[in-house]
Parts: C-alpha cells; structure tokens; sequence
C-alpha cells in the first residue's frame, strides 16, 4: 500500500508542472512565438521580422526587449508581505481617518467636561469697527495738499501786513 500512496504523490507533483498558456493581445502572443522560433533555431531573424511585418532592426530591438524581460520574470521574488507605496498611501489614509474621528471625540468630550463644570472659553476681544485701510499715496498726497494749504494761509497773512513780501517765508 505504500507504494500506491507514492505513485499518487508522483502523479500530483507532475500534473501540478503543467505550462501555463500565456495570456495577451493576439499581437504579443505571435511575436513571442516568432522570437521563441528563433531562439530555437527553427528561423532566422529575417523570416521572423517578415512573419511579424517590421523590419530586421525593429525585430533585434524586440527580441532583446523581450529577453530583458525574461530576466526580469526569472529574478527570485521576496518571501512573505511585501510593502508596496500604494499599500502604504492606503495605510496612512486609514490612520489619517481615524485620528481624525478620535481628534473629534476628543474635542467633543472636553467641551462636555467644561460644560458641567461650568467653565467657559475666553472669546475673542473685537475693537469695535474694523478700520479701513488707507492707501500710502492718498495719505501722502493729503499731508501735502494741508502743507500747502498752510503755506498759503501764511502767505497771506504775511503779505496783508506789508512787512514780508510773497515767497519770503518770513512772519
């Protein structure tokens, strides 16, 4: 009985080696056979270019695209959970939201604590009516119009007495 138990083990482990057919666009799929083709000697570059209508430059640039990406599936792939940025993005999202939630039970219980017992927030001090903003320029044109005004009224102070003439400044 110990050897039918074997032959079954045997049986499972070649069933479970079965290919795989590769999943793609109809085009991915005939330019991989075509480069397989030539790997394997069965054709030549040309006749592969030819087959896949590109040219035998564009052909070598697809075959060693291709290559490089068997390296890449060939290379070992890491135990266990992997982080990944977005996995991470989603991670904070959820910690963002719940300290968020907690932040507002928070405040909510501190507001019913002051509230029995009785103990109110300061509000903010306004002063009144807002003041309103006064440009440079027609602040400064006003302080030389009243200078002017002034240099006028003492012009003519002095030029009712007779004792300084127009310009002088003197009086």
């Amino acid at each position: 009985m110990s050897s039918d138990k074997k032959k079954t083990r045997e049986k499972a482990k070649t069933t479970g080696s079965r290919i795989e057919a590769p999943t793609g666009s109809r085009e991915a799929l005939r330019s991989a056979a075509a480069i397989l083709e030539v790997l394997a000697g069965t054709a030549s570059p040309s006749q592969a270019a030819q087959a896949l209508g590109i040219s035998t430059p564009r052909y070598f640039v697809l075959e060693s695209r291709a290559i490089a990406a068997l390296v890449v599936g060939c290379e070992p792939r890491p135990r266990g959970y992997v982080k990944t940025t977005e996995k991470e993005l989603e991670a904070l999202r959820k910690q963002h939201t719940k300290l968020q939630s907690e932040c507002a039970r928070y405040q909510a219980l501190a507001r019913v604590a002051r509230r029995s017992a009785g103990v109110t927030l300061p509000t903010k001090k306004t002063k009144g009516r807002a003041r309103r903003p006064v440009v440079r320029a027609l602040r400064l044109a006003r302080g030389l119009k009243a200078g002017v005004k002034q240099q006028q009224s003492k012009e003519e102070v002095s030029d009712g007495k007779g004792k300084t003439s127009k310009g002088t400044g003197t009086g």
